[in-house]
Order: structure tokens, then sequence, then C-alpha cells
């Protein structure tokens, strides 16, 4: 990796994205138990230091994330619940009064108490898809002037776009600039993209890598560790996470305003448990 002032050596990495399947844990069917629309009870979860430590503390990981100035302000927590909560039925206003009942909860302020002000109100949530099941999702990358055989990432002439991204690579142009003819390549709705963009973009002083490999790396284990798959009765694998994210300047009061400022919520309704994934980040024109 590099910033423009330092382009030492890099080591050499294998490239096989197409490969990289996700693997992740299987639940059984849906909670029984009858429909609650709240109130809603939240605990700690006794999961959420084992996913802070299994993707901010693992060596390797954590020094990409201090690279790509991320690991400073990224938040990972998880919560439980009691009542039952479906996503796939549950209107806006039920939707809101569970998210906003997390974000009022004693255990989330406790967590956040240093980063988002109590008595935040959630009014904009938007529901991400989440299908991918594995890397090959970003083969066509390889087709499309982006990524080189070796997975080296195609750079290019440094340009200031209007929404605020300089991009020095044909990667964040594919990421970042609508008028790429690698934009079409990449589905920008799935949620396994917007963690590429929040990892590819970084903080205010990232310092880019040039193979693609390390990227995708960090992304699906992010990916994988956040979504949970189950079987149903014809063995066939799906997902059966629901993300949203949140969408508030009251969420973020050090950077209000950022088109880049991120706040997922991934709900597991099996497992009756909530992870929270909060990225705080400047727009880069400030």
């Amino acid at each position: 990796g590099r910033t423009r002032d330092d382009r030492g050596p890099r080591e050499p990495v294998f490239y096989s994205p197409g490969q990289m399947e996700i693997h992740v844990g299987r639940g059984e069917g849906a909670v029984k138990g009858r429909s609650d629309t709240g109130p809603f009870t939240w605990h700690n979860s006794f999961e959420d230091d084992t996913l802070t430590d299994t993707l901010l503390h693992q060596h390797a990981r954590k020094c990409y994330l201090e690279k790509w100035d991320v690991l400073q302000k990224i938040q990972l927590s998880t919560f439980r619940f009691d009542q039952r909560f479906d996503p796939s039925s549950s209107n806006v206003k039920n939707l809101s009064n569970f998210v906003q009942s997390l974000v009022n909860s004693e255990v989330f302020r406790d967590v956040f108490k240093d980063i988002i002000p109590g008595g935040a109100a959630v009014r904009n949530i938007e529901r991400i898809p989440c299908n991918v099941m594995n890397m090959a999702v970003y083969d066509a990358l390889g087709s499309c002037g982006v990524i080189r055989p070796n997975g080296a990432i195609v750079m290019c002439q440094e340009q200031l776009l209007d929404n605020g991204v300089v991009v020095e690579s044909e990667l964040k142009r594919a990421l970042f600039d609508p008028d790429s003819d690698a934009y079409q390549a990449v589905d920008h709705g799935e949620f396994i993209n917007h963690l590429m963009e929040m990892f590819v973009l970084g903080g205010r002083f990232c310092q880019y890598e040039d193979d693609f490999v390390i990227y995708s790396a960090v992304v699906k284990d992010f990916y994988k560790s956040l979504i949970s798959v189950v079987k149903d009765s014809s063995n066939a694998l799906h997902i059966s996470s629901a993300v949203y994210r949140i969408v508030e300047d009251g969420l973020f009061p050090a950077t209000p305003g950022s088109p880049w400022n991120r706040f997922y919520i991934i709900v597991d309704a099996d497992k009756r448990q909530v992870h929270c994934l909060y990225f705080p980040r400047h727009n880069q024109t400030w």
C-alpha cells in the first residue's frame, strides 16, 4: 500500500476472489412465539467481545484498519432483544419503534455514550439488500480494466469527484464515479459493497492499497462475521439477516451532513440479536 508520498515495496499477493467462498454459521427455523411490536427489552450479548476481537484485534487486519484510518473511529457492538421481531412483515412504524428502542436502551447508551448524544431521534431507515454468498461478485472487475490478472489495482491520474472523493485508482472510480465505465460492474446496493466502499475510502488519512485481494479479504471477514446463513428444508442456503442503514445527523454529531457516515444494524431475528456497525467520516472536501 502507499500514500501519495510513500511508494515503498509491496509483498506479493495471489489473487483468486472467485474462489473465496463465504462460509458462515447456520441457524434453524424462525423463533416461535407471539408477534410483538414493542416495547423491546435489550441486553448486552455474549458475542460482543468475540466479534470485536475477531474483526478488530486480529493483528494483520488491525494493521490494515489502522493504515486505512478506520480503527480509531469504527464501533462494533452486539445486542440481544427479548421480543419477537419479524423484519419481513414489519411496517415502517414497527421498524422505527424497533430501532428507536435500541438507540434509547441503556445498554446501547453505555456503549455509545461518548459518540452519540442521548435521545437522538431515528427517522431515516433504509433497508439494504444482502444476497451475496461469495466473493465472485467482484470477478467482473478483472474484465473491465480495474484489476490486473495478478490482483494489482489499476492506477489513474488523481482527480477530485463532485461527491468529494479523491480517486487515484480505477477501483475508486468503479465504486464512486457514476461516469466510470466500470461503475455498472458493481452492485452498489448490496451490503457487501457498502463494506467495500467503506474500507476503500477509509478515513480522512487513509493510505490506500495496491492489491485488491487485501480489500477483498477484509471485506469477506467482516461480511461473514456480521451476517447469518440458514439452510432451508431443501438444504439450500440463504442469508437470514436483515440489514438496515440509519442516516441521521443526530447520530453523527462529529460529522453531520457527510454522505460517508455509516451506521448499520444487522438483525438476526432467529437469534434475536443485532450487530451494530458504526463509522463516522468527514466529507473529504471539508
